[in-house]
Parts: C-alpha cells; structure tokens; sequence
C-alpha cells in the first residue's frame, strides 16, 4: 500500500498556495523490500526561518508520519545548554491491509492543514534550497 503518492496528489496542490516547494519523494515500489517511501517539502516562512515538512511511510511496521520542524532547532538542540526540541509537529497514523487509502490520506493532509495554521507562512513560494536557515 503506497500512500506516498496518495499524499503527494493532495498536499501538493494545497502546499502550492503557501510558500512550500517539493523536495523530493520515495513512493513505495510494489513488489520491493523497501524499507521505507519518503515526501519532503521545505519553507522559507515570513521571518526567514527554514521549515521541512517530512511524510515517511514504513510498511512493515505499517505506520505513516509527519513531522515538522526548524533545521536551527537541530543545531541549538545539540549545543552543551540544549534549546527548543527539533521536532515542532510530529504525529503517526497505524494502517493495515482494509485501511481505507482515501480516508487516511483526508485525515493525515487535514492534521498538516491545521499545522500550517500555525505556521507565519502568507507569502508566495521561494523556491531557495534548505541549506541554509538565518
């Protein structure tokens, strides 16, 4: 069950609004042993912070998750003080083999919508790489 490509055809005409750009993406491969698919996008918000948005499947533990965070968090985490934790929203949704491909993707794209409430993200897309946070 590939619900990579399920997410990617619905977060990507909803993240097209927000200053989100794609990064990249793993979709699951039937018949393969991978281990994991994976869906990233990235923001410059109003206050020139980076934000990744990641979407991870792993099918044999048969759980997705979200999680959002600030690249700068990652860094101040790591200092001998410690700082904020890296992750800001972090959830996992369970499936199995009768779960309901369109009605977990609505609930998984509808928790990221309330997240991107959240987030100061008004203007257009930029379309800058994420390697680096001011």
């Amino acid at each position: 069950m590939d619900l990579i490509s399920a997410l990617q055809r619905v977060l990507d005409p909803l993240l097209e609004q927000t200053p989100f750009v794609f990064t990249g993406a793993s979709p699951l491969v039937p018949g393969t042993n991978q281990r994991y698919g994976f869906l990233e996008y990235h923001a410059m918000l109003n206050t020139g912070r980076v934000v990744l948005l990641g979407l991870y499947q792993r099918p044999m533990m048969r759980t997705i998750s979200v999680e959002a965070w600030f690249p700068t968090h990652l860094r101040a985490a790591s200092a001998p003080a410690g700082g904020p934790p890296v992750t800001t929203r972090y959830q996992v949704w369970s499936y199995g083999p009768d779960t309901d491909v369109d009605e977990l993707t609505k609930m998984i794209v509808s928790e990221v919508a309330s997240w991107l409430q959240t987030l100061d993200i008004s203007s257009g897309p930029d379309t800058a790489a994420p390697s680096t946070d001011s």
